[in-house]
């Protein structure tokens, strides 16, 4: 047989060409895959030649017969991929009234079982596992009606369900924190029941200062000078003041006690004097002989003499003059 050269050319084009394409997709080129299989993240270097299902076996993630993964196992892979394994789980969802009902899901969450069991949650109803959790075969998921609470606090009063065990985690749960000197009712340690009232008093402890009157005290005195039953103002009485500080307590803003807890006099009081009258009246005899009104006549002598201003600043008063023989004289000056 003659060799046709230019035959023979175009052979080995082809094969040299044949031989490029399969040293370019043959042997394929790396790249970087993520596999999610529920809760499981892995990052895989792997290569373009391969597919899904042999990805997946080099990383010994084994599939049930029923699981799903998406894209599907006969996909080739390419870089930054991401492979989702779905799970196939046979569930159970138990509804409020004890209701069972049979769910099938393949790569489903919790709320995606309540959903396809046709289970509606009502107002303060909730599932008993979390609704982002992936479902595994055979679990079972159980609606629950949480207890209503009233809640009275920062001037509101509201009815709440909650999921809290005790009191002081239905104060976190809610967001509320206590001052040191807030109350709560009941106590922190309490158990949440149905229908319980939980009452949060904010507390305010401050010291304030006033300037209060001190009332003067009426003082009396016994003077023999003045004629009994009559009575004269000797001194004034003025009051006085003091700086009072007290320790008050406010409860939701509105003043609860308060307690003295410092006292300053600034002013003292000036007490009032009264003076009252004891003279009786002298008994006078009849046929009295030779007697004078002079000071010393019939052998009557000065004693003793007191004054007793007026109270009104002018400098008059009595002068009230007792003689030696018991008798009494009220003289204006």
């Amino acid at each position: 047989m003659k060799w046709n050269r230019k035959a023979g050319k175009a052979l080995l084009v082809a094969m040299l060409a044949g031989l490029l394409t399969f040293l370019v997709t043959g042997c394929g080129e790396e790249c970087k895959v993520t596999i999610q299989d529920m809760n499981e993240t892995t990052e895989v270097t792997a290569n373009t030649r391969q597919t899904v299902k042999e990805v997946l076996e080099e990383a010994e993630i084994t599939l049930g017969e029923q699981d799903e993964t998406d894209p599907g196992l006969d996909e080739k892979v390419s870089n930054d991929m991401e492979i989702v394994v779905k799970r196939y789980a046979s569930v159970t969802v138990v509804g409020a009234d004890g209701t069972e009902y049979p769910v099938e899901c393949v790569g489903g969450t919790v709320a995606d079982a309540v959903k396809e069991a046709g289970v509606t949650l009502e107002e303060g109803q909730v599932v008993d596992t979390d609704e982002k959790e992936y479902l595994t075969d055979g679990m079972t998921i159980t609606v629950v009606q949480q207890p209503a609470v009233s809640l009275t606090a920062d001037g509101e009063k509201n009815a709440v369900y909650t999921g809290a065990k005790t009191v002081e985690e239905f104060l976190a749960e809610q967001g509320i924190t206590l001052g040191e000197n807030d109350r709560i009712t009941p106590e922190k340690s309490e158990a949440i029941t149905d229908g319980m009232k939980i009452v949060v008093q904010r507390v305010e402890i401050k010291e304030e200062t006033v300037t209060e009157e001190i009332s003067y005290s009426t003082e009396t005195q016994s003077s023999s000078s003045l004629a009994a039953g009559t009575t004269q103002v000797k001194q004034s009485g003025s009051n006085g003041s003091k700086e009072v500080t007290y320790k008050v307590t406010y409860v939701d803003g509105k003043e609860e006690s308060r307690e003295a807890v410092n006292e300053t006099v600034t002013k003292d009081p000036v007490n009032e004097i009264i003076v009252q009258g004891t003279k009786q009246p002298s008994s006078s005899s009849g046929g009295s002989s030779g007697g004078s009104s002079g000071g010393s006549s019939g052998g009557k002598t000065v004693v003793s003499t007191e004054y007793y201003e007026d109270c009104d600043g002018s400098g008059h008063g009595i002068k009230v003059i007792t003689y030696s023989d018991g008798s009494m004289e009220e003289v204006p000056y």
